[in-house]
């Protein structure tokens, strides 16, 4: 086996770590109709504005945090307030996150 070969089965081996864990996350907060992308060992959990109202939509990015043992904050960035929070799952860090100023005529744009 060569070095680029065994780099490349690590790397494999680590998305596939991150996707099990955010299974098992998901699962746990058996919520639906999210975004999720792993990026070797981080984990980005989105809750598109299309999903649902603010409030909604900020139950679920709770839901997570509550599973995640973290608390949930507003965040201003650029044009728009976000909702999210920070954790770890099985030594995975992970960003839940949702637009909460988004009203419904700019929801196709932002989702």
């Amino acid at each position: 086996m060569t070095p680029t070969t065994t780099a490349a089965q690590a790397s494999a081996l680590t998305a596939a770590a991150s996707l099990l864990a955010t299974a098992a996350l998901m699962d746990a907060v058996g919520t639906q109709r999210v975004s999720v992308t792993v990026a070797d060992v981080d984990i980005d959990i989105q809750v598109p504005a299309r999903t649902g109202t603010e409030a909604a939509r900020a139950a679920v990015v709770a839901a997570y945090a509550h599973a995640l043992s973290t608390p949930v904050h507003r965040r201003a960035g650029g044009p728009h307030t976000w909702i999210e929070a920070h954790g770890t799952i099985a030594g995975h860090p992970v960003h839940v996150w949702t637009i909460a100023d988004c009203e419904p005529a700019t929801r196709q744009a932002v989702a």
